[in-house]
């Protein structure tokens, strides 16, 4: 019953932790512009589009991926890198 109830103790602490994630470049590597934290994958795919439609057409084909971090600090990707392909202004 003891090793139940700490099993359940971790999972309900690593449920309660927000996931972080950040944005990779082509190489699986932290992306050197768009290097930063964010809450969501949704709030980092954003950034990603907002940053590439602000930049040039070079940098607009330049594959972007996301990871996230798992509840040891290890990095895992949850979206290879590939180009994004985004509206183009109107």
């Amino acid at each position: 019953m003891a090793v139940v109830q700490s099993v359940h103790r971790s999972y309900r602490r690593l449920a309660t932790t927000r996931r972080s994630y950040r944005l990779i470049n082509g190489c699986c590597e932290p992306h050197p512009q768009l290097d930063g934290d964010y809450q969501s994958l949704d709030e980092a795919i954003g950034d990603a589009i907002d940053w590439l439609l602000s930049s040039d057409a070079l940098s607009q084909q330049q594959p972007v991926g996301v990871e996230v971090c798992t509840a040891n600090g290890d990095w895992r990707t949850c979206r290879l890198p590939a180009v994004l392909l985004c509206a183009l202004p109107a």
